[in-house]
């Protein structure tokens, strides 16, 4: 018996060792397997995620693009970038991008105080945006592509629309990533302009944007449209455009050798005579610098004291200026007894003038003063027996 019992102890052992050899063999296999699998996982090449479309655009303006292309080959460069009323602006619009954009449409908007665009504003695609495609516009201008939060009078807009073109199968795109002038257009900076500046951008409020883009030229079926791309597409920058000063002004017409005298920091002239009829009479005695248009309303009662000469660019004034007849203060260009009646009022404290110029035109005898000595001249004046000089040089 105790022989089995020993032999029995002995099977158990060998069966004990063999089963956990068999676990430790397992295990092995197992930890081998992990290892394996981490081995083969560290091999596969993870795809790189693309990076999301970006695009700059650009507003910048002949002088501007000369500028930097002189500073590019000399740092000390100095170039005027400025503008002369009457000046055609060259407007450039500069995309760089990291993707094949198939399509493009853009709003350039303008402070019409500044420019207007001409009957033909000469746009253009540039580089490649000329060789993989075509431009168009709408220049109509009515305030229809301006957004809501500007005010459509202050603004002028013109619309650019850039389609590629397909050759032999393939789709143009723009793909500038070191940026490229890829289109281009006319500004004419307005006459009444002189001494402002005028700002030239791309509003990122529009809603006019369309954005199209292609993966594979070669294959259409890959073209997309870029999804909310003015939150995350878009960068702008803008230009201000400085406009110099033009010394718009009245003169003495020298033609006709008048007396006339401009005070350009009332806005008075006078050196008239009496009976003026009209502009056409008003222009003999001044005349314009600049290229500015003289046109003078009158009065209710005629075109004398209180006339307004108005010099214009096109339908904008300018400046205006108010015609000063002395002596006579009822507008009529007459120096009679309605004037001394009307004089006689403020000189005697019963009323006063509400008009700067009437109180000048009353002062006959030119002593910084309305009173009884203006009423008696002008009286004088009336009944022929006196003369008031309309050309005095007064500081």
């Amino acid at each position: 018996m105790k022989t089995f019992k020993r032999i029995l102890a002995i099977i158990v052992s060998i069966l004990i060792t063999a089963s956990t050899f068999s676990m430790s063999a397992f295990a092995a296999e197992g930890d081998t397997t992990t290892t394996t699998t981490t081995t083969l996982s560290s091999d596969v090449t993870e795809e790189p995620t693309p990076e999301p479309e970006k695009m700059t655009v650009t507003v910048t303006t002949d002088k501007e693009k000369a500028a930097e292309e002189a500073l590019a080959n000399d740092p000390n460069s100095v170039v005027d970038t400025s503008y002369d009323v009457g000046d055609t602006v060259i407007v450039y619009v500069k995309v760089t991008n990291n993707y094949n954009a198939t399509a493009l449409r853009l709003p350039v908007m303008f402070d019409s105080e500044v420019y207007e665009l001409p009957a033909l504003p000469n746009v253009k695609a540039l580089n490649s945006a000329s060789d993989n495609g075509t431009i168009g516009y709408n220049a109509e201008n009515d305030g229809s592509f301006i957004p809501e939060n500007y005010d459509a009078s202050q603004f002028g807009c013109i619309l650019l629309q850039w389609t590629a073109k397909v050759t032999n199968g393939v789709v143009g795109v723009i793909n500038a990533p070191d940026g490229e002038y890829c289109f281009s257009f006319e500004l004419t900076v307005k006459k009444a302009a002189g001494g402002k500046t005028g700002t030239i951008f791309i509003p990122s409020e529009s809603d006019l944007f369309y954005d199209q883009a292609i993966e594979v030229a070669s294959d259409a079926t890959t073209i997309y449209y870029i999804k909310d791309a003015i939150e995350n597409l878009y960068n702008f920058i803008d230009v201000d455009v400085i406009i110099n000063a033009i010394n718009m002004v009245l003169v003495p017409n020298d033609t006709y050798g008048t007396p006339a005298v401009i005070d350009e920091d009332n806005l008075f002239v006078w050196g008239f005579t009496t009976g003026l009829i009209g502009n056409a009479q008003i222009k003999q005695f001044v005349s314009s610098t600049g290229g500015a248009v003289i046109r003078s309303t009158a009065t209710e009662l005629g075109f004398g004291t209180g006339t307004k000469i108005n010099l214009y660019d096109g339908t904008d004034i300018l400046k205006t200026y108010t015609l000063i007849l002395f002596g006579d203060v009822n507008g009529d260009a007459l120096i009679d007894i309605n004037d001394v009646l009307s004089i006689s009022k403020p000189a005697s404290g019963l009323s006063n003038y509400e008009e700067n110029s009437l109180v000048f035109a009353a002062d006959v005898n030119f002593d910084g003063s309305l009173d009884v000595n203006d009423v008696l001249k002008v009286s004088k004046v009336n009944l022929g027996s006196d003369t008031i000089d309309q050309s005095p040089e007064l500081s």
